[in-house]
C-alpha cells in the first residue's frame, strides 16, 4: 500500500490530482487519501481527467504489486449536486453510490444527531443481551459480555458519531497529535485560539456536527486542566493557569496539560464522566478487590461487601423483610456486614491466621470499606503482595459460603473446616503467583512468612 500512496502523492504534486483541501494559505492541508487496513479512500475533482489519472495509477500498482485490484467492488460517491457521475463511473469502470452511507461500519453522510445512524448497534446488542441468555449467566460471563458488547461495540461508533458527555474524552487527544493528519486538518479548517490549546468557536452550519459535539463541553473541560511550564511556547503568562516547577523555563521540554482530577496528570474518561455528572465514587477502594488471579465471582462479591450491598439482616430489612437479627457464625445479636466478616469471634479466628502467615500485626477498621483501602496501601511487595490481596477475598468468600450453609441448609461446620476451606481457596489462588508455582500449601506458607524467607 506504501507503493500507491507513493503513487497518489507524485500525482498530487504535479498537479494531476487535486485532493481534498482544508483551510487557507499557510494553514492550508490537502487530503488525497487515506489507507487503512484492506481499504482505500482517494478524495479528488468529479473531473474526467482525474478518472483517466487514477484510473492509471491502479492499472500500475495492480502491474508493479501483482496484486489485482477489483473495480467492481469500488464504489463513486459524489458529493454535493451538479456532478454527471454516470460518465465518471463509466471513465473509471466501478459502481455508482450515493450518501448517506456505510463505510467501514461507519455511517457516512447522515445527520451526526439521528437515532436512525445507532439503529444497527442497538439490533446488535439486543441480539447479544437477549434476556435469556443474560439470566443462565455467571457474575464473570456477564462482565465478558458487557466488555465485548456494551463496551467495544458501541465506542466503534464514538469514533465519528457524537455522544454527548462520553464523547468529550477526544478533546485530549488534540493537545497530544499536533503533527497528526487530523489535527492538522482541524487546524486548518477552524483554526486556533489560546496558543494553539483548541480550535476556534465554529459558526459554519454544515458538516461540523462532530466538532461541535465535542466544543459542547469545553467550558466543563477547561477548568479541570492546567499546564505544566516547558519551553513556554504555548503558555499565556496571563490567561493560563500554569505551574511552574523549575526556577526557569525548561527549554527542552514542550508545555503539556496536566488533568488535575488525578493525581499522575494523566487524563481519564471515567474521571472526566464522573465531573460531569456528579455520579461515581472516587475514593472507592476498587484497587483491593479486583484481583486478576481470584475467581470473577469472589470479585464480584468483595465488590458487593464494599458497597454494603449483601444480603446481611440489616440490607433485608430494609427492603421490609422481618428477620431475626442474628449472626450465624457467633449466635449472638448482630446484624451487620461489618460484624459478619470482620468483627464475628469466627471471622476473628481466621483474621489471626492470615496474619500469622505473613507475620504481620493489624488492628481491624471499623468497616468493611475502610479495611480494603488500607488493606491494598499495605507494604507488602512482589508475589507476597499479589498473594496478600488474594487473602482477603478468599476469606470474605470462605465467611459467606459457611454462613449461606448455617442459614440455608443447616450444615454447620467446625471452625477447623472453615480454617482449612480457606486455606484451600487461598493455595488455589494464589500458587500461580510465585515463580516456582509450589505444589504444597507449605511451600507457599514459607515463601509468605518474612522470618521463613531469610
Amino acid at each position: 500500500m506504501d507503493v500507491l500512496s507513493r503513487f497518489i502523492s507524485r500525482a498530487v504534486s504535479s498537479d494531476r490530482l487535486s485532493g481534498f483541501k482544508v483551510g487557507e494559505g499557510s494553514q492550508e492541508v490537502t487530503v488525497s487519501h487515506l489507507l487503512f487496513a484492506d481499504d482505500t479512500l482517494i478524495l479528488c475533482k468529479a473531473d474526467p481527467e482525474e478518472m483517466a489519472c487514477l484510473r492509471e495509477i491502479l492499472l500500475c500498482f495492480q502491474t508493479a504489486s501483482n496484486l489485482k485490484i477489483n473495480l467492481v467492488k469500488s464504489d463513486i460517491i459524489q458529493v454535493g449536486n451538479g456532478i454527471d457521475k454516470r460518465s465518471l463511473v463509466e471513465k473509471l469502470g466501478c459502481k455508482s453510490g450515493s450518501l448517506p452511507t456505510t463505510y467501514l461500519g461507519l455511517p457516512l453522510g447522515s445527520h451526526f444527531k439521528s437515532k436512525v445512524v445507532w439503529g444497527s448497534v442497538m439490533d446488535r446488542l439486543e441480539k447479544r443481551l437477549a434476556s435469556w441468555k443474560w439470566q443462565y449467566l455467571s457474575k464473570g460471563g456477564k462482565l465478558t459480555l458487557i466488555q465485548s458488547s456494551l463496551s467495544s461495540m458501541p465506542t466503534y461508533y464514538l469514533s465519528l458519531v457524537t455522544i454527548p458527555k462520553p464523547i468529550a474524552s477526544r478533546l485530549e487527544r488534540f493537545a497530544q497529535g499536533e503533527d497528526k493528519l487530523w489535527c492538522r486538518v482541524l487546524e486548518g479548517k477552524y483554526g486556533t485560539l489560546s496558543g494553539e490549546w483548541r480550535t476556534k468557536d465554529i459558526s459554519n452550519s454544515h458538516g461540523t456536527g462532530l466538532r461541535k459535539g465535542i466544543m459542547k463541553v469545553w467550558g466543563d473541560f477547561y477548568p479541570l486542566v492546567t499546564h505544566q511550564l516547558g519551553n513556554g511556547s504555548k503558555i499565556s503568562f496571563w490567561h493560563d493557569v500554569w505551574l511552574l516547577q523549575e526556577a526557569r523555563p525548561n527549554s527542552q521540554e514542550i508545555d503539556k496539560w496536566r488533568w488535575m482530577r488525578q493525581a499522575k496528570g494523566s487524563f481519564t474518561v471515567s474521571s472526566f464522566y464522573q465531573s460531569l455528572t456528579g455520579l461515581g465514587d472516587p475514593d472507592f477502594p476498587w484497587k483491593g478487590i479486583w484481583v486478576s488471579s481470584v475467581p470473577s465471582k469472589v470479585c464480584f462479591f468483595g465488590w458487593a461487601t464494599a458497597k454494603g450491598a449483601i444480603l446481611t439482616i440489616d440490607n433485608l430489612r430494609k427492603r421490609r423483610l422481618i428477620v431475626t437479627e442474628w449472626c450465624f457464625m457467633c449466635k449472638r445479636n448482630a446484624k451487620t456486614t461489618d460484624h459478619l466478616l470482620i468483627h464475628c469471634v469466627a471471622a476473628n479466628e481466621l483474621w489471626n491466621l492470615v496474619l500469622s502467615i505473613f507475620g504481620i500485626q493489624w488492628v481491624m477498621p471499623r468497616s468493611v470499606r475502610d479495611l480494603f483501602a488500607c488493606w491494598s496501601q499495605k507494604s507488602v511487595r512482589g508475589h507476597r503482595r499479589r498473594a496478600w490481596r488474594a487473602a482477603l477475598l478468599c476469606l470474605f468468600w470462605s465467611i459467606w459460603r459457611e454462613r449461606n450453609l448455617r442459614a440455608f441448609e443447616d450444615i454447620e461446620n467446625s471452625l477447623i473446616f472453615l480454617k482449612t476451606s480457606f486455606l484451600a481457596s487461598f493455595f488455589m489462588c494464589s500458587r500461580r503467583d510465585f515463580p516456582s508455582s509450589p505444589s504444597r500449601m507449605v511451600d507457599i506458607l514459607g515463601e509468605l512468612h518474612p522470618s521463613d524467607r531469610m
